[in-house]
């Protein structure tokens, strides 16, 4: 990670490139689904646990782990579909900054620097090795896993689990499903051997639309270096209009 742009933008780089709470070993104690495990019924629990908003607020606990850093944090969460997302970081009652992605462009704010950096989205990402999109990172913020434009499905098992596989030219996906074919774990490697895992646990209805997990972790690996996020969410809001504050100090330093 570059020690130029701060602490606030490590953390903040996880957060939109992975992503949320490690409890892949936390027991479940739902009872089984009472439809039988097919290839047509996991495909359509992904379809049915797709986050469904036009706004997605939340405000968690996160900890974020690297080959060089540790830290925890508060993150508020502010999403518009299709729109932005805003991230703002405390830590023991004071901000570490705050983050706003577009479509187009990424800005992040260091408070404890006092420095700022904005760039293309697609060359914010690059320069982190991530293969993602905006709409990508809106899904897995959002609790959904990412979506393959598969062209060959296959159902899979292990360990009397249920998944599915999926494959495209870019991309190898398999997606697993709890006892309720709720999605508790996707991982997806790319042909640059990139690989992002995801665990999803603690579903719970936010109010309205599907239920979402609550508890969250993505481990993310590009070959040099590996990143993993864990977030806990306290309290979610879908379709709650927010305000989305961001606006760069004149005295702060713009940071390449």
């Amino acid at each position: 990670m570059r020690d130029s742009r701060g602490l606030i933008l490590t953390c903040l780089v996880c957060l939109i490139t992975l992503t949320i709470l490690s409890c892949a070993n936390r027991k479940l104690t739902s009872t089984k689904a009472k439809t039988p495990a097919t290839k047509r019924t996991l495909v359509l629990a992904l379809e049915r646990y797709e986050p469904v908003y036009q706004w997605y607020s939340g405000k968690a606990r996160l900890k974020v782990s690297t080959e060089d850093l540790r830290v925890g944090a508060t993150m508020h969460l502010r999403m518009i579909r299709d729109s932005l997302i805003w991230a703002k970081l405390d830590k023991l009652g004071f901000e570490l900054g705050r983050a706003l992605i577009t479509p187009d462009s990424a800005y992040v704010m260091d408070r404890v620097n006092k420095v700022y950096y904005v760039d293309h989205l697609d060359s914010f990402l690059l320069s982190y090795n991530a293969p993602f999109t905006f709409t990508d990172l809106q899904q897995v913020l959002a609790g959904g896993m990412l979506k393959v434009p598969a062209r060959e499905v296959s159902m899979v098992s292990e360990g009397g689990r249920y998944g599915l596989s999926m494959r495209t030219n870019a991309y190898f996906a398999q997606y697993w499903f709890d006892q309720l074919f709720r999605p508790e774990e996707g991982t997806f490697t790319d042909t640059a051997q990139r690989k992002v895992r995801l665990w999803y646990t603690d579903y719970r209805e936010p109010g309205t639309g599907p239920a979402v997990p609550y508890a969250r972790s993505v481990a993310f690996d590009d070959g040099y270096q590996t990143a993993e996020i864990t977030i806990e969410f306290a309290e979610i809001e879908v379709d709650v209009p927010k305000t989305v504050p961001f606006t760069i100090p004149g005295h702060y330093v713009k940071v390449d």
